[in-house]
């Protein structure tokens, strides 16, 4: 995990999840800072299968 953390946690309410603390990692995710095929390729699927990313301070928003 880009950022240096060592541990994350999901917390899921309905089609909502929350992956926090998020460090460095937001700007991967997002693809402000391509250094992950992976996350790249995993928002992409999630983005066209009608789903959002979103940051939120030290958290990523999913809404599937």
């Amino acid at each position: 995990m880009h950022g240096g953390l060592t541990r994350v946690t999901w917390r899921v309410d309905g089609r909502r999840l929350t992956l926090s603390p998020l460090g460095d990692s937001g700007e991967v995710v997002m693809g402000d800072s391509p250094r992950d095929l992976g996350a790249l390729v995993a928002r992409l699927a999630i983005e066209q299968l009608g789903g959002t990313l979103a940051l939120d301070d030290d958290s990523l928003l999913v809404v599937l």
